[in-house]
């Protein structure tokens, strides 16, 4: 993903946050969950795309992604939900304030 964004390659960032976590919804062993994300492929490429448009939010995206995996490698998981839920709110604040700009 770094690379990707230091490239301004749009698809290849897409591709790598979308493979990121659907790794680790994989690696949670939720069927259910895994086959949904993985059948929305390109709704949820569309959406990360239209939350991650400004540069300036993008180089903190890596270091997220960073830190969520370690806190789940060291499988803890209290510290890996709070990482996630911090990384989900910034989304949808993104998402908010895009979505109402274009209203505007």
């Amino acid at each position: 993903m770094k690379a990707a964004i230091e490239a301004s390659s749009t698809e290849q960032r897409l591709d790598a946050d979308y493979v990121f976590h659907g790794t680790i919804i994989h690696t949670c062993g939720n069927r259910v969950f895994d086959n949904l994300y993985r059948t929305m492929r390109e709704f949820m490429k569309m959406e990360i795309n239209f939350a991650r448009q400004d540069i300036s939010t993008l180089s903190d995206v890596p270091l997220h992604h960073e830190k969520l995996l370690v806190s789940v490698v060291d499988g803890d998981f209290q510290v890996a939900t709070t990482r996630f839920r911090h990384h989900i709110r910034n989304i949808d604040h993104l998402l908010e304030s895009k979505l109402s700009a274009e209203n505007d």
